[in-house]
C-alpha cells in the first residue's frame, strides 16, 4: 500500500512539473472545403495564459507549403489571452491537407510544446470549355485521350485474302 501511494504521488509531482500553462479554446478546426480559386481563409486559435509567469512563444513549426501561421512575438503575461492565426492559401494546392502545428515555448525557464491540427479540401477549379475539349478541328472540339493507344488497322477491300 505504501508502495502504491508512493508511486502515485511521484506521477503526481512529474505531473504537476509539466503542467502546460497555455490553455487554448480548441486545438483542432476543420476548414470547409474550398476551390483553388478561392481568396484565403484563416482561423484564430485563442488561448489564455493559466500561470502566475509570463510565457514567450519561442517557435511554430509546420510542413504545408499554403499554409502561413502568424502570432503575437511578445511575452504573453499571466492571465493575459493570446491568438495565434493559420491562413491557408487554397491556389495550386488541390487535395485534402493535415497540418500539424508545433509551438514551442519558455514557462519559467523550461521549454513546453503544443500541437494545434487545421485539415481541409481544396477542391479543383472548374475547367474552362477549351481545357475540356482540347483538341480543335474545324468548330468541333474533342476531349484529348491521354494514355490511350492507338492501333492502325489495315483496311480490307473486297476481294482481298489474309
Amino acid at each position: 500500500m505504501k508502495n502504491v501511494l508512493l508511486a502515485l504521488g511521484m506521477m503526481l509531482m512529474a505531473g504537476v512539473g509539466s503542467a502546460q500553462n497555455l490553455r487554448f479554446d480548441e486545438t483542432e478546426y476543420r476548414f470547409p472545403a474550398m476551390r483553388e480559386t478561392d481568396k484565403e481563409a484563416a482561423h484564430k486559435f485563442t488561448f489564455v495564459n493559466k500561470s502566475s509567469n509570463a510565457v514567450q512563444i519561442t517557435g511554430v513549426v509546420y510542413s504545408q507549403k499554403n499554409i502561413r501561421i502568424t502570432w503575437a512575438k511578445d511575452t504573453i503575461g499571466k492571465k493575459e489571452n493570446g491568438a495565434i492565426i493559420v491562413t491557408v492559401n487554397p491556389k495550386n494546392s488541390v487535395g485534402n491537407f493535415d497540418c500539424a502545428i508545433k509551438i514551442s515555448t519558455l514557462e519559467k525557464g523550461k521549454p513546453q510544446q503544443y500541437t494545434l491540427r487545421v485539415t481541409g479540401d481544396v477542391l479543383e477549379r472548374e475547367k474552362s470549355i477549351q481545357e475540356v475539349y482540347a483538341m480543335k478541328e474545324g468548330n468541333l472540339r474533342y476531349k484529348t485521350l491521354v494514355g490511350t493507344r492507338f492501333y492502325l488497322v489495315p483496311s480490307i477491300s473486297a476481294g482481298s485474302t489474309c
